[in-house]
């Protein structure tokens, strides 16, 4: 197996798990959700350095136009999967964002309110968002790079069109030269033999009449 798709390979099994994650997470709520969700969020930055990996070797690795476009395929589903679970994970968080409230054994903490508790949870979370809101803006990134991959590409593929079409008019222009070329010396070949026979029947002729 390549390292194209062992790389993907194992960005579609982290999906699955996600996937299976965020089906949990629906079903609960509370601080229980909350290990479900740092479990998602840990496999999304996982995935997020496969689909960087992919993009890489998209670069780097050199195949036929028709493996290359299977192949950014391949990268573009990975990555829409990648933004649309993150973005159900934020989903998800901001609905229970209310219900998660921190457990912690620290007796500092013990002795802050409801109120002060349910800020640091807030803000907590905050943080997190913005850490999948920059999973999400570099996958953006990615995408856009793999796009203008694909668009290098396709000029490479217009380009070779037009060489492979200039290589044809070049061929068909030497044949109808070459051509040419035979019938040339065809004709000259029958010249010489006219003027050969034509020599021989005025000596022949010599011949007869002054000797």
């Amino acid at each position: 197996m390549g390292e194209f798709s062992r790389k993907a390979d194992i960005s579609y099994q982290l999906l699955r798990l996600i996937n299976a994650d965020l089906r949990e997470l629906e079903s609960i709520s509370g601080p229980k959700s909350y290990k479900v969700e740092k479990r998602v969020y840990q496999k999304l930055q996982e995935l997020n350095v496969k689909v960087q990996e992919l993009y890489d070797l998209l670069k780097i690795q050199a195949n036929s136009p028709g493996e290359q476009k299977r192949r950014e395929a391949i990268v573009r589903e990975i990555e829409e999967y990648h933004s649309s679970n993150s973005r159900k994970l934020k989903n998800i968080r901001q609905k229970t964002s209310v219900e998660m409230m921190p457990t912690t054994k620290n007796p500092k903490e013990s002795n802050l309110s409801q109120n002060d508790l349910q800020q640091q949870q807030q803000q907590m979370m905050r943080e997190q968002d913005d850490r999948i809101d920059m999973i999400i803006e570099n996958v953006g990134n990615i995408k856009k790079a793999s796009r203008d991959i694909g668009d290098e590409l396709d000029l490479h593929g217009v380009l070779l069109n037009d060489v492979e079409r200039n290589i044809d008019k070049n061929t068909l222009k030497m044949g109808r030269v070459q051509k040419r070329m035979v019938t040339l010396i065809e004709q000259s070949s029958d010249c010489c033999l006219i003027m050969t026979i034509v020599a021989l029947l005025f000596l022949f002729l010599f011949i007869i009449l002054y000797l």
